[in-house]
């Protein structure tokens, strides 16, 4: 009668185990999973908002010297499709 009682204490300790460890896993996968979204989108508005616009105001001739059916908006070519980040 002990031996199955201890058995049944162990399952059940086991048990538990594998809820926590279950529970921190799902906890961090889903912590992981929205830090990369804001890390991504943090990455994104810099690249667009202070890289881009920064390198037009350095090297202007470069944006301005390119033939005029790239240009759609005052000057500026259309975001490249590898470059967009919408």
């Amino acid at each position: 009668m002990e031996r199955g009682q201890g058995a049944l204490e162990y399952l059940l300790i086991l048990g538990a185990v594998l809820l926590v460890v279950a529970g921190v896993v799902s906890t961090i996968y889903l912590s992981s999973s929205s830090l990369f979204s804001a890390v991504r989108r943090q990455v994104e508005n810099t690249l667009e908002n202070e890289v881009l616009s920064r390198l037009v105001i350095l090297f202007p001739a470069l944006y301005l010297s390119a033939p005029p059916s790239q240009h759609t908006n005052h000057g500026f070519p259309r975001t490249p499709a590898a470059l967009s980040t919408r």
